[in-house]
């Protein structure tokens, strides 16, 4: 009796430990500098104010208020600067700029990242750029500083120029 017990607490444990494992979510990113409003919003929906050395997690968004900014280090090797109406979703290994401003330098040489718009995408290793993206126009821009990125069409990938 005492080993089936035994058998049955292990088996209770391991499957509580695989359910629970997914729930986990991955750490992309942590914040470096904050001034004025920055809002996180979790993948589950929860609202919350940024400060300094706050982690983020896989599909969690930045909001920037009015007269705010935030820099941000993901675990690639890049830094994110956003400015006031920024609105940015993270990833592993991608963000998605929603709108406004983000200023990106990268010092990663061995991962392939991306930023994304509603219509375009931007891949980049090494680098320093930085992307705008206006909903009410539907327009993404990017200026390079240093480095190169390749700048696509996210319907048509062939659609694409090195700058």
């Amino acid at each position: 009796m005492k080993t089936s017990i035994t058998k049955l607490k292990s088996s209770l444990f391991l499957s509580l430990a695989v359910l629970s494992f997914p729930l986990l979510a991955k750490p992309v990113a942590q914040v470096t500098e904050v001034k004025g409003q920055v809002f996180l919003i979790t993948p589950e929906g929860k609202t919350k104010s940024l400060k300094v050395n706050d982690h983020l997690e896989e599909k969690s968004e930045v909001m920037v208020g009015e007269d705010g900014n935030i820099t941000l280090n993901e675990y690639y090797d890049a830094t994110y600067h956003l400015i006031e109406g920024s609105h940015v979703k993270f990833f592993d290994k991608s963000v998605q700029l929603k709108q406004g401003k983000t200023w990106i330098q990268s010092t990663n040489s061995r991962h392939s990242l991306a930023l994304t718009t509603a219509n375009g995408n931007v891949d980049y290793w090494k680098g320093e750029f930085i992307t705008t993206f206006d909903q009410a126009t539907s327009k993404t821009q990017v200026l390079v500083v240093n480095g190169e990125v390749e700048v696509s069409n996210v319907l048509d990938k062939n659609l694409k120029y090195i700058i």
